[in-house]
């Protein structure tokens, strides 16, 4: 299987995020997330690294907790891909016309491209209960800072 490659710019600066303040209401919430991350491997802990990534928090509008990390910062440095991704227009003809429609396990849909190990470091975020990283490509949040009242 192919695992993805995070290629920093040569002359790229290390990452150094602080971690945000929460709302304390919300702080059971991110660590069941963060249990949930870790059980199934999709994170794991990290004793130091170079780069490290603010978690921001938003309400979905069912009431839950989205917990996402802000790579802003990484994206900025991060070369870019030579190819583009493919049109969701595409996507969306080839499914058109069929009557049944399925998704199974949409939690592990997300996280199914594995990041190889030396570049998991990159994606280091931290929390009040440690300094983890993703070992999976997490999914894809788009955060804005200070748009989000939490």
């Amino acid at each position: 299987m192919e695992q993805h490659k995070i290629k920093l710019l040569p002359n790229a600066k290390r990452i150094r995020a602080k971690q945000r303040r929460w709302n304390p209401r919300y702080t059971t919430m991110v660590k069941k997330e963060l249990d949930k991350l870790l059980e199934v491997g999709f994170i794991r802990p990290v004793e130091t690294t170079e780069c490290v990534s603010p978690v921001v928090l938003a309400l979905k509008k069912n009431g839950k907790l989205r917990v996402c990390v802000n790579y802003k910062v990484l994206n900025k440095v991060t070369k870019k891909d030579q190819y583009p991704l493919p049109f969701c227009e595409k996507n969306l003809e080839e499914v058109a016309g069929h009557e049944i429609y399925t998704f199974g396990d949409g939690y592990r849909g997300y996280h199914q491209v594995k990041i190889i190990p030396e570049d998991q470091l990159k994606t280091t975020f931290t929390t009040p209960w440690g300094t983890f990283c993703y070992t999976v490509m997490p999914l894809v949040c788009a955060m804005l800072q200070g748009h989000f009242n939490i």
